[in-house]
C-alpha cells in the first residue's frame, strides 16, 4: 500500500543536511523533487560537471542537429563542463585503433544484412512452387513475389552503399567537434600518478566492494578505468574547492548507482520507466570527505536528456530514436484498425452520436463541453469506453518514452480522420491532448514533434475532433489531473508551439474553453486569458537585503505565485528574464514587458544579476 506522498523524502532538503558521517542508502525518493534539485545544479555556477568515456561515444550516435544541442548545452556551462585526462585516455585508444565505427555498430549490419538477403533471395526462388502460394496475394502469381524480392534486395544495397560511402565522413565529422569543443574542456590531471595511486588501493577496494569499479575486478583491460575517472574528479574537486558536482554517464553499473525501492511521482507510485537511480551512498561519503559538501550526483544520459528537453528538443528526439532497440519497453502493437489512413467507426458506438458531415465546419452555436472524467484525468480509464483514442492514451499513460513514440508515431500517420463524433470520442480526443503535451513534456521524442507540428497531423480530422485536442493541451497546461487550477509554474514548454500552429486549423472559437475553464477559478490563482494581443507588465520589489518580496502583473499582486526556490534562477539579459516569465506563466514573450529593476540588484530568483547594466543586451 502506498504511503501519502507527502511522508516521502523531499531528496533536495535531505540531501542539503551538510552531516559527517556516512549516510545509508534512501529507499524512499520523491522523484520530482529530485529532478527539481538537479535540474538547478545543472544551471548552478558553483556545480562542476565530469563526464564518462561513454559520453564521448554517444555523440557518434546522435544527427548533426542533436549534437549541435549538445555543443549548445556544454557552451552554456561556461566552464563548468569536465572530461577526466583518463576518459581522453580511453577514447583515444579507439582512435588510434580506427574502431570509432564501434560506436555505431548498428549502421554495419546493414552490409550483413543486405549480403544475408542476397543468398536468402536465391533460396525463395529455388524453393518456392506454385502450391505454397495458394491463400496469398502472389497466388498464380509466382513473378510477382520476385520482383517483390528482387526490388527488397536492390533497396537494401543501395542502403548500404549509402552508410559505406558516408561511415567515414561521419566519423571524421564528429571526431573533428570532439576536437574543436570538447578539447577544451579535459581537466589537466596527472594522470599517471593519479592511475599508479588507483592501482595501490584497487586490492582493497575491490574487496570491501567500495564503488566505483569493484564489479571490474575481473574484467582485465581497463580494470580501473572507473575508479582512475573517479580520483581525477575527487581531486579536482578538492583542489578547487568544489562542493557540488555531477558526473554523467550512460552506464547503470550497480557498482556506482542503486535504485530506491519506493518511488513517488506526485501523488502516485512511479511507473518502471520514470524510476531512478542514485549515487552510491559511500560515493557521496568520499565525495564529502574531499569537500566538505554531500552535493555529489550521478545522471545517466536518459535523465540528461529529459532535463534538457524542453530546451534542446533535437537532443531529446535523436537520442531516443539511437538507443529506441536497445529498449524491454511494451512493445505491443496498437490494433491495425486503428490506424489506417482513413478509419470509420461503427454505428454501434453511440446510437445517438451525431455525424460530422463536413471536417472542416466549425460550430460555434454549439460550444463542447466534456465530462468530469476527462477534466479530472486521473479518473479516466482507458478501454472501459468505445472510445476510439483510447488505445493511444493507455499507451501515452505509460510514461515510457519507448511505448509513448510508437504510438505517437501511428498516431501522427492519421491525417485524414472520419469517425462519428460521439461524447466518448470528444472526451478521448480532450485526453489524447493532454495526454500529448504530458508526453512531451516528458522528453518524448514523438511528442515533442507532434507538438511541433500540430496543424500538420490533425489539421484534416473533423473540426470538432481538432477543437477537442487543442483544449485537453491547453487545459492540461493550467490544470491538474484532479482539475485544480496550477500553481505557476505552468506546463508551458510547448504554449508557442501551440499559438503558432492553432491558426492553421481554422477553428472557429479554438481558446473559448479554456479561458472560460481559467475564468472560473481565477480566483483560486493567477492565470493570464490565452490567445489575445494583451500586454503584460510585471514588476518586481525589493528589500533592503535585495530579496524580491513583490511581485505583480498588471499591478495586480501574484507574490504568492513566485516561489523563488521554483523559479527558473540563471538570467544573463532582460531576454533571459522574459523567456523565463513566459514558460512560467504560460504567456508569448513577445506580450511580456518588464518594469525598470534597481540598479545593481541581486536577486531575481536566486541568480545574481546586474539588471541596469546598458553594456548587457537588456
Amino acid at each position: 500500500m502506498l504511503r501519502n506522498p507527502t511522508e516521502i523524502i523531499n531528496f533536495a532538503q535531505h540531501n542539503h543536511h551538510q552531516d559527517n558521517h556516512m549516510r545509508f542508502p534512501k529507499q524512499e525518493i520523491d522523484i520530482e523533487a529530485y529532478l527539481k534539485h538537479l535540474s538547478a545544479l545543472l544551471t548552478n555556477e558553483e556545480c562542476e560537471i565530469f563526464i564518462d568515456t561513454n559520453i564521448i561515444s554517444q555523440l557518434y550516435r546522435l544527427n548533426d542537429d542533436a549534437r549541435k544541442d549538445v555543443y549548445r548545452w556544454i557552451e552554456s556551462c561556461k566552464g563548468r563542463f569536465h572530461i577526466p585526462v583518463w576518459s581522453i585516455q580511453e577514447y583515444s585508444k579507439r582512435v588510434y585503433q580506427n574502431s570509432t565505427q564501434d560506436y555505431v555498430s548498428e549502421l554495419g549490419k546493414v552490409k550483413t544484412y543486405s549480403s544475408e538477403f542476397k543468398n536468402i533471395n536465391k533460396f525463395i526462388k529455388a524453393y518456392i512452387s506454385p502450391t505454397m502460394l495458394i491463400g496469398t496475394q502472389y497466388a498464380e502469381d509466382k513473378q510477382a513475389l520476385f520482383s517483390d524480392l528482387d526490388e527488397i534486395n536492390s533497396l537494401l544495397n543501395k542502403i548500404a552503399g549509402v552508410i559505406k560511402n558516408n561511415i567515414n565522413e561521419h566519423k571524421n565529422n564528429v571526431h573533428s567537434e570532439i576536437i574543436e569543443h570538447l578539447e577544451p574542456c579535459a581537466l589537466k590531471s596527472d594522470i599517471y600518478s593519479i592511475a599508479m595511486e588507483a592501482e595501490s588501493v584497487l586490492s582493497i577496494r575491490y574487496d570491501g566492494a567500495i564503488p566505483p569499479g569493484f564489479k571490474d575486478e575481473g574484467k582485465g583491460s581497463n580494470a580501473k578505468g572507473d575508479l582512475v575517472i573517479w580520483m581525477e574528479l575527487l581531486n579536482y574537486c578538492k583542489r578547487h574547492e568544489v562542493s557540488k558536482a555531477i558526473l554523467l554517464t550512460r552506464d547503470r553499473k550497480s557498482d556506482m548507482v542503486y535504485e530506491p525501492s519506493f518511488q513517488m511521482k506526485g501523488d502516485r507510485k512511479a511507473s518502471e520507466a520514470e524510476r531512478v537511480r542514485l549515487a552510491h551512498e559511500s560515493l557521496v561519503y568520499e565525495f564529502k570527505l574531499a569537500t566538505n559538501s554531500n552535493d555529489f550526483f550521478i545522471i545517466d544520459f536518459d535523465t540528461l536528456v529529459k532535463l534538457l528537453a524542453p530546451k534542446y528538443r533535437e537532443l531529446a528526439k535523436s537520442f531516443q530514436i539511437s538507443v529506441a532497440n536497445d529498449q524491454e519497453g511494451d512493445s505491443e502493437e496498437i490494433n491495425d484498425s486503428n490506424i489506417e489512413t482513413t478509419v470509420t467507426i461503427e454505428n454501434n458506438i453511440n446510437s445517438t452520436a451525431t455525424p460530422i458531415i463536413n471536417n472542416n465546419t466549425s460550430d460555434k452555436d454549439n460550444e463542447l463541453s466534456y465530462s468530469g472524467i476527462a477534466l479530472i484525468d486521473s479518473q479516466y480509464e482507458s478501454g472501459n469506453r468505445n472510445a476510439y483514442f483510447d488505445v493511444y492514451i493507455e499507451k501515452l499513460s505509460s510514461h515510457d518514452w519507448y511505448v509513448q513514440n510508437p504510438a505517437l508515431d501511428k498516431l501522427m500517420g492519421l491525417r485524414e480522420l472520419q469517425i462519428e463524433v460521439t461524447n466518448d470520442n470528444l472526451d478521448s480526443a480532450f485526453v489524447l491532448g493532454r495526454n500529448i503535451l504530458q508526453s512531451a513534456e516528458g522528453s518524448s521524442g514523438s511528442a515533442i514533434t507532434f507538438m511541433e507540428n500540430i496543424s500538420r497531423f490533425i489539421g484534416k480530422w473533423p473540426a470538432k475532433l481538432k477543437q477537442a485536442v487543442i483544449d485537453g493541451m491547453l487545459f492540461e497546461i493550467y490544470f491538474d489531473n484532479k482539475g485544480k487550477l496550477r500553481l505557476p509554474p505552468f506546463k508551458a514548454s510547448y504554449m508557442d508551439d501551440l499559438l503558432r500552429n492553432i491558426p492553421k486549423l481554422t477553428l472557429e472559437t479554438p481558446f473559448s474553453f479554456i479561458n472560460d475553464s481559467l475564468k472560473k477559478h481565477r480566483k483560486d490563482g493567477f492565470a493570464p486569458t490565452v490567445g489575445t494581443s494583451d500586454r503584460f507588465l510585471f514588476t518586481f520589489s525589493f528589500d533592503n537585503s535585495q530579496n524580491v518580496i513583490r511581485l505583480e502583473c498588471n499591478h495586480e499582486d501574484i507574490t504568492n505565485t513566485y516561489p523563488s526556490a521554483n523559479f527558473p534562477s540563471v538570467f544573463s539579459s532582460r531576454d533571459s528574464l522574459r523567456a523565463a516569465l513566459s514558460v512560467y506563466y504560460a504567456i508569448p514573450e513577445q506580450n511580456i514587458d518588464i518594469s525598470d529593476i534597481p540598479r545593481n540588484i541581486a536577486s531575481i530568483g536566486v541568480r545574481v544579476v546586474d539588471w541596469m547594466s546598458e553594456e548587457l543586451p537588456f
